[in-house]
Parts: structure tokens; C-alpha cells; sequence
């Protein structure tokens, strides 16, 4: 007849218990580390966006103050406050910004990662 002490079938259960419970954390732990991996590039990413983002909204910015420029200074000249060569002259400025705003714009071919 086999005769089996609570004690030692009890300490037997907690061992297997803790072996499982040491896998699950060894798994757990490395899943993890991918996460944060993937989430670092992830984040790198996001920085280049946004700082391409960022200099083309500045671009836009002087595009917009330009074209702004130029729509007060013909509303000036219309009232006789500005000269034609104060009004041709913020012109060349807006078409400058914008044939620059344009020139520094990645072909289609960089855009895609």
C-alpha cells in the first residue's frame, strides 16, 4: 500500500505552484521588454513627425504673413497710403515664400518610410 505524508504532498503542490508562477513571470517579463522596444521606435518616429510637421507649419506661417503683407499693402496703396514699389516689392516676398515653401517639399517617393 502507498502511503503519502499530507506534508510532503502539500510542500510537492507549493513547489509546482511556484515553478509555474516563475514561468509565467519569465514570459510576462519578456513580452515586456518587446512592448517597451517597440514602443521606443514608435516614439522615434513620432519625434521626426513632429518636428517635420513643425517646420512645415513655420513655412506656411511665412507664406500666409506674406500673402497677408501683400493683401494690406494693395488695400494701402488703393488708399494712397503705400507706394507701387513698396506693394511689387512684398509681392516678390510672397512669391519668393512660396516657390520656397515648394522647392524644400519632399518628393512623394521620401514621404513613404
Amino acid at each position: 500500500m502507498i502511503q503519502i505524508d499530507v506534508r510532503t504532498l502539500l510542500v510537492s503542490i507549493v513547489l509546482i505552484a511556484l515553478t509555474v508562477l516563475i514561468i509565467f513571470t519569465i514570459i510576462l517579463v519578456k513580452n515586456a521588454i518587446t512592448t517597451v522596444k517597440n514602443i521606443n521606435k514608435i516614439t522615434e518616429d513620432a519625434s521626426i513627425v513632429t518636428a517635420v510637421t513643425a517646420d512645415k507649419a513655420e513655412n506656411v506661417g511665412n507664406v500666409v504673413s506674406d500673402v497677408a503683407g501683400i493683401v494690406g499693402n494693395f488695400t494701402g496703396t488703393r488708399q494712397g497710403d503705400e507706394g507701387l514699389i513698396s506693394t511689387l516689392a512684398n509681392v516678390g516676398k510672397a512669391i519668393g515664400s512660396i516657390s520656397n515653401y515648394f522647392s524644400n517639399r519632399p518628393s512623394r517617393d521620401e514621404d513613404e518610410y
